[in-house]
């Protein structure tokens, strides 16, 4: 009987504290919270291998797919990183794919030289993939119809997930596959940023913000983020901060030391780019997207989890960082 996973939805100290959540951090929280309760009960059966959950239930094997991706509420930069190489192994099969990403990662998903198309061609498609959360988001007469749905965040995984996700989801679908010999390192963006020029080097990427969640931060994780970048700008390191104009209107105060702010001025692009260039030397920001950048480039990325249950902060230790078996040189620090 599988053990439904609430706590990887509750900080610990989670009520004690809640002056500073807006209603919008709020409403994502009980969203989510439903979601898990879906997951672990009325989708339970569906549930064929962990974090795979088949609505496809056909012997012939499909040929097309296509992946949704596209509600950026639930859906973000990591989460797209992590289903890239298992949109590539379905190609690789032959198949038709086609994907439909938020629209800030569309270019990325181009550049990888995927059929990049709107969320309505998905359902098109024979076989559609979707993460677990986008359920609600798709028709509720098209939600059982030929549908694998993908749960990253499922505790039963015990490879690092993009492995996992795209060893099943193959075996699922009927696919022959060989798990030893599958690549599931994440398409990399090659050219490097012009916005590096001129910043004196070495330069390390700070992101002090997050896509979702945001609720499980306390003050201690910004000290602890604000001090590993005060202690690398000592040692002669560039912090340069980057964000959002949301991020940066909603927090307008400047780092209490000398830095390059390019908050609200760079693309998802940008940041891949940013990342590949022979300057920036790694990344210190929370359990995000700009963590696993770093990693994709093999460079060090100190990193300060939220507050997350002592299973789950061992799940994404384990799984997520970095969340592709590979030849990895890139440290890991955890603050």
């Amino acid at each position: 009987m599988r053990i439904l996973q609430l706590s990887k939805f509750f900080p610990p100290d989670w009520g004690m504290d809640t002056g500073s959540q807006d209603m919008k951090s709020k409403h994502y929280f009980f969203v989510k919270i439903g979601q898990a309760l879906r997951t672990g009960t009325i989708l339970r059966a569906a549930r064929r291998y962990p974090g795979v959950y088949d609505f496809w239930r056909r012997k012939e094997i499909p040929a097309s797919a296509g992946v949704d991706l596209s509600d950026s509420r639930f859906v973000h930069v990591g989460d797209h990183i992590f289903f890239e190489p298992l949109i590539r192994q379905l190609r690789s099969q032959g198949l038709a794919v086609k994907v439909a990403p938020t629209i800030a990662m569309r270019e990325y998903f181009s550049d990888a030289g995927h059929a990049v198309v709107d969320a309505q061609q998905i359902l098109t498609q024979e076989l559609r993939i979707a993460p677990i959360w986008l359920y609600d988001s798709i028709p509720s007469r098209e939600r059982r119809r030929r549908f694998i749905y993908l749960d990253p965040a499922d505790h039963g995984i015990s490879l690092p997930v993009t492995n996992h996700l795209t060893t099943y989801l193959m075996t699922t679908a009927g696919l022959q596959f060989s798990p030893d010999s599958v690549n599931c390192v994440p398409h990399k963006v090659f050219q490097e940023s012009p916005m590096v020029n001129g910043i004196p080097g070495p330069i390390l990427i700070y992101n002090d913000s997050v896509d979702s969640g945001d609720f499980r931060l306390r003050k201690i994780h910004f000290e602890k983020l604000l001090g590993q970048a005060e202690l690398k700008h000592r040692e002669g390191h560039t912090i340069v901060r980057v964000g959002t104009s949301e991020e940066r209107d909603k927090h307008p105060g400047s780092l209490p030391f000398p830095h390059k702010d390019l908050r609200g001025k760079t693309s998802v692009m940008d940041l891949f780019r940013l990342m590949n260039s022979r300057a920036v030397r790694g990344s210190i920001s929370f359990d995000t997207a700009i963590a696993h950048l770093a990693l994709l480039y093999e460079k060090p990325a100190w990193i300060c989890m939220r507050s997350f249950s002592t299973a789950h902060a061992r799940y994404v230790k384990r799984c997520i960082f970095p969340s592709y078996v590979g030849d990895h040189q890139a440290s890991i620090s955890y603050l």
